[in-house]
């Protein structure tokens, strides 16, 4: 797959995140109603209640997560002078009060006693594993994600010396040969693809390079030669694609 191929199913499968969690979501709150139904006694097993108890279920870690960024160094700060074992005691007890709210929820909202409201957790739970898990495959199937992901990953390289090259670059730890960076740059771009007729401009000017650098091997050199042919490797490779994507493009020009 070609690099503009690959940024495309990046974006693709970063749409398809997103609506995959909003999916879970929405099916969580499907899954609480079913848990409902098997636990809770009465007429309060409503899909409405299950949706208040899914929104809370989403709110409360936020919140949390909320808490703790804002107020998270001023608690640090407050109880940096305290002992190990006082820390550790605070932060069980903090622990302690997210679980009683967590099942303080279902209780609430259900009017149930703790014990139910274990039990619909955990079968809450068990059927949330189950059901995202089969959609979740399915989805997979349905839309090839597999594929996708594998095209994604080759467009990052077809080695593992090429993928560790490229998460290298993206923490800004370029290639130290001049040829390899204008290679990982050609084959492996980060960011959007540079149009065809550039990236072939691109290809003569490593070309020349390789060449002045091919005739500056001294003569009987199997060191050299042996560090000059992955590069030359490369770009053999790296022409061929250029080669195999215009014609396809000539090939899609003449069929208009």
């Amino acid at each position: 797959m070609d690099s503009f191929s690959s940024a495309t199913t990046f974006r693709w499968l970063w749409y398809f995140a997103i609506v995959a969690f909003i999916a879970s979501q929405v099916l969580h709150a499907v899954w609480c109603w079913i848990a409902s139904k098997v636990v809770v006694r009465g007429g309060r097993a409503t899909f409405a209640n299950a949706f208040k108890v899914w929104l809370a279920y989403l709110v409360l870690p936020l919140g949390i997560g909320a808490g703790m960024i804002f107020f998270g160094p001023l608690m640090i700060e407050t109880f940096s002078g305290i002992n190990p074992v006082s820390a550790w005691a605070i932060f069980g007890a903090f622990l302690f009060l997210c679980v009683l709210i967590w099942f303080l929820i279902p209780m609430r909202v259900y009017e149930i006693e703790f014990l139910t409201a274990l039990g619909f957790f955990l079968l809450t739970f068990v059927i949330s594993v189950i059901g995202n898990g089969t959609v979740q495959f399915a989805m997979e199937k349905a839309f090839g994600l597999e594929a996708r992901v594998a095209a994604m990953m080759s467009g990052f390289g077809k080695t593992d010396a090429e993928r560790r090259a490229f998460t290298q670059r993206l923490f800004g730890r370029d290639a130290p040969d001049e040829i390899d960076r204008l290679l990982d740059d050609a084959m492996h771009p980060i960011g959007r693809p540079k149009p065809l007729p550039e990236r072939e401009a691109d290809a003569k000017i490593i070309q020349q390079k390789l060449e002045v650098r091919r005739r500056a091997l001294p003569p009987g050199d199997a060191k050299a030669q042996a560090e000059f042919q992955p590069r030359l490797d490369r770009y053999l490779r790296l022409l061929a694609d250029l080669k195999t994507e215009r014609a396809a493009q000539s090939a899609q020009a003449a069929g208009r």
